[in-house]
């Protein structure tokens, strides 16, 4: 949603867009407009089909977890990061705390901390990610 919009009194809806962020260069590669937030989902893939993604590393808010959008990213040479929310997000928390108890012994990660200064705050980011995902409780029906 593109903040200041909508105006609730006057009944006006708010402007969606779904964009296409390059972090590192603080750049709107692509964006698409979209009806309603629900809309994300269908916008998403055509989003990614104007993309290049060969090398690049996709990072997606929670209702990008779809299989065809993994699919999309994978089928172009990308690699993913999703957000998870609710009990799968409680899993996973729950699995890095226990390999952090045990210093990540036999756990395959990769590690990156970032420290970022911003509007006088500092921001330290700790990323943890590992391919190790047979214990999920519903590994089954994983994205990839």
């Amino acid at each position: 949603m593109v903040k200041g919009s909508g105006n609730r009194r006057n009944q006006k809806e708010p402007f969606w867009v779904v964009s296409a962020w390059a972090a590192d260069r603080d750049l709107v590669l692509t964006h698409t407009q979209v009806s309603e937030k629900a809309n994300e989902i269908t916008a998403i893939p055509k989003i990614l089909e104007v993309l290049l993604l060969n090398g690049c590393i996709v990072s997606i808010d929670a209702m990008g977890c779809q299989k065809e959008i993994t699919k999309k990213i994978q089928d172009a040479g990308g690699e993913y990061v999703l957000a998870v929310k609710g009990n799968l997000h409680d899993e996973i928390s729950n699995y890095f705390e226990q390999a952090e108890a045990v210093t990540f012994e036999y756990v395959t990660h990769d590690f990156h901390r970032s420290i970022e200064e911003s509007r006088c705050r500092v921001e330290e980011r700790l990323l943890y990610v590992t391919d190790d995902i047979d214990w999920l409780p519903m590994r089954d029906a994983r994205l990839s």
